[in-house]
């Protein structure tokens, strides 16, 4: 089932990007780009999964900061996909972030 509802799901987001209609950049829109990217990575299309795990980042650090709850479960989703296509500096940078708002939490804890 999850399958079959995929690719028009990966569709409708896509064209909405494209056609300048934006989803509502909430928490519940960066979990549906989360489980899309999870999706796609057990398919092995980590390209298009990294686009979903980018597309759920941005909206977490935009309206959370990065201190939402899925934060470290995309960002930890990112870093393998990285690691596995052998993108070490995006790995590294998206690390270097992570910490930033982790610290950045703790300070404001």
């Amino acid at each position: 089932m999850g399958i079959v509802l995929l690719k028009p799901l990966s569709d409708f987001f896509t064209i909405s990007d494209k056609t300048g209609w934006r989803l509502q950049e909430h928490s519940y829109t960066a979990t549906t780009y989360n489980n899309l990217g999870g999706a796609y990575a057990s398919k092995g299309e980590f390209d298009r999964a990294i686009e979903f795990f980018q597309k759920a980042l941005n909206i977490l650090e935009k309206k959370h900061q990065g201190r939402h709850p899925l934060t470290e479960e995309v960002a930890d989703s990112l870093l393998t996909l990285y690691r596995l296509k052998g993108e070490s500096d995006k790995a590294f940078e998206l690390a270097r972030w992570f910490v930033k708002v982790k610290s950045e939490c703790r300070k404001s804890s």
